[in-house]
């Protein structure tokens, strides 16, 4: 079965005349005003929801009078339709925790391994390393101290490791 697609009853609205009368000239609220020339309400359909609109029509036995705007892609505007700038921003509140959700999580995953340049060598290859890098540099690598030379035990000694440092 294939679905078919949804056919909005507000936008197969067609106005065939068009009243003379002015909107401000008539006598109401922003919702619904009285028109003296042909003694109806007239609602305007843009201050009404997409609900209480198709209650409208489907309520009265003959047409009511209408006053609807047209968006540029023939939708009729209702209170709760939504401009391009509300569309994004719900948009926005929709997929925005979600994606930086997932740009921690992939940022976080890369983050736990070692960095660029930060490499860990095991303890027993270390004597191969500083081999390697005397060839490669001609330096030689620093060398941690003994327990002997660590702490010097007299003050005249510790002067002299200070000094050297």
């Amino acid at each position: 079965m294939v679905p078919l697609p949804l056919v909005d009853s507000l936008d197969s609205i067609t106005i065939a005349v068009s009243c003379p009368v002015s909107w401000d000239a008539m006598h109401g609220d922003r919702r619904t005003r009285f028109c003296n020339s042909c003694q109806q309400d007239v609602h305007d359909v843009s201050e009404l929801t997409t609900a209480e609109a198709v209650q409208l029509l489907t309520r009265w036995a003959k047409s009511p009078c209408l006053r609807i705007y047209r968006r540029q892609d023939g939708r009729v505007m209702t209170a709760d339709c939504l401009n391009r700038r509300e569309r994004a921003w719900k948009w926005l509140r929709r997929y925005s925790a979600p994606a930086a959700a997932l740009f921690a999580l992939v940022f976080w995953v890369g983050c736990s391994k070692p960095l660029m340049g930060a490499v860990c060598w095991p303890e027993e290859n270390t004597a191969a390393l500083d081999a390697q890098l005397s060839e490669h540099t001609g330096r030689t690598a620093p060398t941690e101290p003994t327990d002997a030379e660590a702490e010097p035990t007299d003050a005249a000694a510790r002067h002299e490791a200070e000094t050297r440092r």
